[in-house]
């Protein structure tokens, strides 16, 4: 589910309210809903709500992007409605990833990775999510989406590009786990990734990648 918290009140603190939405027998199911965060000196535009996007866990290849629509005046109608449904490459639950050990970790399958980043650029609102899928071999890889919000046609949203990460490289095999990824995007639209490799010669270690913006 998803909560949110009078933060005015809090800030001074005053008595403050909170509004608790379970989800819990919902469809689609609520399956580890993730915030934006904002990134950047431009805020969104003030008559945009919080949006919370999440990866299908019923087996459908889709990202569902909801908005709350908070009622401080009245907690019990804020709302939590759908506002886009996106079509996505296919993608699966992953196994877990190995270790050089031989001990399994988990591979956090299709769940959101922390954080969903927003960014206002001269007007047009970016936002990268990230979880993890199943690569080439069952292993747990790196997929990352880059949506766009229109603010200036009632703040839809659609998807821009994405991607799936897993490379052969001098570092670690295409076969090896990359997972546990976060996403950002500095001012000029160029994005980075942070994420984990391990595999059965990799001990586990922070990796990077990038993509330009004009890539």
């Amino acid at each position: 589910g998803v909560a949110a918290y009078e933060r005015d009140k809090m800030l001074v603190g005053a008595v403050a309210q909170q509004v608790i939405i379970s989800g819990q027998g919902a469809s689609p199911t609520v399956f580890t809903p993730m915030p934006l965060d904002v990134d950047g000196i431009l805020a969104p535009p003030i008559d945009m709500n919080q949006l919370f996007v999440w990866a299908d866990g019923d087996g459908l290849s889709k990202l569902h992007v909801y908005e709350m629509d908070l009622d401080w005046s009245n907690p019990g109608a804020t709302t939590f409605t759908s506002v886009a449904n996106l079509d996505v490459a296919a993608f699966a639950s992953p196994n877990n990833a190995t270790q050089p050990n031989g001990e399994d970790l988990d591979a956090l399958g299709i769940r959101s990775m922390y954080r969903t980043s927003y960014r206002n650029l001269d007007g047009n609102g970016k936002i990268l999510f990230t979880h993890n899928i199943a690569g080439p071999n069952g292993q747990p890889v790196a997929r990352w989406y880059q949506l766009d919000v229109d603010h200036n046609n009632g703040n839809a949203v659609t998807l821009n590009q994405q991607g799936t990460f897993s490379p052969e490289s001098e570092l670690a095999p295409s076969s090896a786990a990359r997972w546990m990824v976060s996403g950002a995007m500095d001012a000029n639209g160029n994005i980075a990734l942070g994420y984990t490799v391990s595999g059965a010669n990799n001990f586990p270690s922070i990796h990077a990648a990038t993509r330009l913006a004009s890539d």
